[in-house]
């Protein structure tokens, strides 16, 4: 599981129809040398809209013409072994109108919001022709579909080991032609919080959390939570200098979190912004914060 795709965007469209957040599977499928976001491979999670995986760094943007582009590598533990997986793709559009359902605030190092009623953002999609995405142990080539939105393109194999420079390279439609670089985020393991069950793990409001990990890495550690109820979800985004090996999460941010089963999602990250002529543009690379075992840390919450 990997919650990064999930966004205050998507929580919004979810309780609109009346049901529960519930975290977005990064489903991989083998690819070539070169794989582009045309439907190819396993059709159902390549054809899924890379839009949500995005959102939440078009929320952080300024201005009304953004985009983000962003490239995930991660590994899951499966039939006894460790074994990689990414997903890659984009999203650029001009906001018509705000989005009026997400109240945020801010707690230490969290940046919390909270989703209900309102009006979701009327946004109009936009083209920025191909995206090539180069420097990783493949490229990855991702064109946009008829409808100006991207296909999520994914993977069964990571992405990169770690402190390589990563370029995106956009050939320019709608969205001017641009390029960025970054550097791979590489592998962080945690200490503590310890999960149980297989991965669950288990979070007492009132006390908060504290974190410790190891490894170095370019970026920031991210420590990611979500609940929902019938009418509202709930999230925290608590962000921490990865060269301090230790986090803490005051109970206070969690103070509107109900009691009950949620999500989380530790990862590591880099990131930069370009601004073509009239956008303001996130290029984003992440990697999950792995257990012992080398299996990403992200599922089941439970609240108490």
């Amino acid at each position: 599981m990997s919650i990064r795709l999930s966004s205050a965007l998507s929580v919004a469209a979810t309780l609109a129809v009346g049901a529960a957040l519930v975290g977005a599977c990064s489903s991989s499928t083998a690819g070539g040398t070169t794989t582009t976001g045309d439907g190819g491979g396993d059709a159902s999670p390549s054809s899924e809209d890379a839009s949500r995986d995005a959102a939440q760094d078009i929320d952080a943007a300024p201005g009304d013409h953004v985009g983000a582009v962003f490239a995930i590598s991660d590994s899951e533990t499966s039939d006894g072994g460790t074994k990689g997986r990414y997903r890659a793709g984009g999203f650029f559009a001009r906001t018509i109108s705000p989005d009026s359902t997400t109240i945020t605030k801010t707690v230490g190092p969290c940046v919390l919001e909270k989703v209900g009623d309102g009006e979701q953002a009327n946004e109009e999609a936009a083209s920025a022709g191909a995206l090539h995405l180069e420097g990783g142990k493949k490229a990855i080539d991702i064109a946009p579909k008829g409808d100006r939105s991207y296909a999520a393109v994914t993977g069964a194999e990571s992405l990169w080991s770690g402190g390589e420079t990563l370029t995106v390279r956009a050939d320019g439609k709608d969205v001017p032609a641009f390029n960025a670089s970054l550097k791979a985020p590489s592998k962080i393991s945690l200490g503590v919080p310890a999960t149980t069950n297989g991965g669950d793990l288990t979070i007492t409001r009132s006390a908060g959390v504290t974190a410790t990990w190891t490894g170095a890495s370019s970026g920031v550690v991210v420590l990611y939570f979500d609940v929902a109820t019938s009418t509202n979800a709930f999230t925290a985004t608590c962000t921490f200098d990865v060269a301090a090996g230790t986090a803490t999460i005051p109970g206070g941010a969690f103070a509107d979190f109900p009691a009950g089963d949620g999500t989380f999602d530790f990862y590591v990250k880099e990131s930069v912004v370009v601004t073509p002529p009239g956008w303001y543009v996130r290029f984003t690379a992440s990697s999950a914060i792995v257990d012992g075992n080398g299996a990403a840390l992200a599922g089941r919450a439970t609240f108490k």
